[in-house]
């Protein structure tokens, strides 16, 4: 691990059934050990597209707008060959 930097390891749990899809992100240790937070994921074109709520207060419904104004996001692309 590089000086400055902080591991952070989740028990991550899908959903894919749901509309949209649904991720949790469970902290498993530090202050935060046991907490959830809900999310929401796409997956399309090598790009993979998380919105998660840090607040815990509600799952996230949509992936772009002001709604996700409060959210985290991250897009994970594909590396190239």
């Amino acid at each position: 691990r590089e000086e400055g930097t902080v591991a952070v390891e989740y028990t991550i749990k899908l959903d894919p059934t749901k509309t949209p899809k649904a991720i949790d992100f469970t902290h498993d240790g530090g202050e935060n050990k046991g907490k959830t937070e809900p999310g929401i994921y796409t997956f399309e074109k090598g790009q993979l597209k998380l919105i998660l709520n840090e607040d815990r207060k509600g799952r996230p419904t949509v992936f772009e707008g002001k709604e996700t104004t409060s959210y985290s996001v991250m897009v994970l692309k594909k590396k190239g060959k």
